[in-house]
């Protein structure tokens, strides 16, 4: 008989376990899904799906605090048991634990992974973007369409500097970080933060001052492009433009990460980024990189859902 039961700290290595049979081959997959230890989040109490002793599935729901009014769910069910409603009784435990609560839920999965796609489209969830990585040894990118909006920038009168030059500027840095941040998350939606939170949250210690690229218009920054980590791989992490100053956009993202393909080309370093389908400035990098990207993930959301007695779920 099919038992769902609170899990502990010592039950992790059962959820790991099935997150290597649902995903052998995505690494980033096991990564976004994997359990927490219980008690590291308000919500991170941990679920298991037990047959004859044996943990067969696991759910979880977790929180962030960049996105408040989001629940994260991960259902997980050994793909042998597939179709047998195991993944349902456990999604169905994670409704009862959140309650009335009005807080959107949401989860993200690689595009191949055709089955757990099925299986919370089936319960509500829709599809409300998809995520484009790439990795790529820089210097092979061709720079033109950069260096053609660098030069649109110079001829407007815009600057450009790293914040290593200009540290006086780091807090409309990290400021101006957020206000893009937020602009471009409307779907999951951040909140304001205090200055010391935003400096902590943008200008942490992974990130580089030197490869921080700021865009100034008569010394205010109006757009940036952020490398992080170090040696020969490096992430773009964010790029953007001050909302206030949309009508620069896309060419100034453009501009700004040419600046950061240069510097991670001259160190010989592997570039790696994100970029988001509901993100028309990323998207508009992406199609100057020149590149095919990696496979995409899609990322899924629904509604609070009403609490319903479980035999009318399916």
């Amino acid at each position: 008989m099919l038992e769902l039961l609170e899990g502990t700290a010592n039950d992790l290595p059962c959820a790991q376990a099935v997150l290597e049979a649902v995903y052998p081959h995505h690494a980033g997959a096991r990564a976004y899904h994997a359990a927490r230890a219980p008690g590291a989040d308000p919500l991170g109490r941990l679920w298991l799906a037990q047959l004859e002793e044996q943990s067969v599935g696991f759910a979880q729901v977790r929180t962030s605090s960049l996105h408040p009014r989001t629940d994260y769910v991960t259902v997980a069910v050994l793909p042998a048991l597939w179709g047998q409603s195991i993944g349902t009784r456990l999604l169905y435990r994670l409704e009862e634990e959140l309650g009335n609560r009005s807080r959107r839920q949401q989860t993200a999965f690689p595009e191949s992974q055709t089955a757990a796609r099925a299986f919370i489209e089936h319960h509500g969830f829709e599809s409300v973007m998809q995520t484009y990585s790439v990795q790529v040894a820089a210097k092979s990118i061709a720079l033109e369409p950069f260096v053609a909006a660098h030069t649109q920038a110079l001829e407007l009168g815009l600057t450009f500097s790293a914040l290593l030059e200009s540290p006086q500027l780091a807090d409309e840095v990290a400021l101006l970080q957020h206000r893009v941040y937020q602009a471009s998350h409307g779907y999951n939606p951040v909140p304001d933060f205090t200055l010391e939170q935003m400096r902590e949250l943008w200008l942490n210690e992974e990130m580089n001052p030197a490869s921080l690229f700021l865009a100034l218009r008569e010394r205010e920054p109006v757009g940036f492009a952020a490398l992080y980590g170090a040696g020969q791989a490096l992430e773009l992490a964010y790029f953007g433009t001050d909302p206030e100053h949309a009508a620069l956009e896309p060419w100034l993202s453009l501009a700004l990460t040419g600046q950061a393909l240069e510097f991670a080309a001259a160190r010989g370093a592997v570039l790696e980024a994100e970029f988001d389908s509901l993100n028309p400035t990323a998207m508009a990098v992406l199609e100057a990189l020149g590149v095919d990207p990696c496979e995409a993930w899609v990322t899924y959301q629904r509604t609070p859902q009403t609490f319903q007695p479980l035999e009318r779920l399916h």
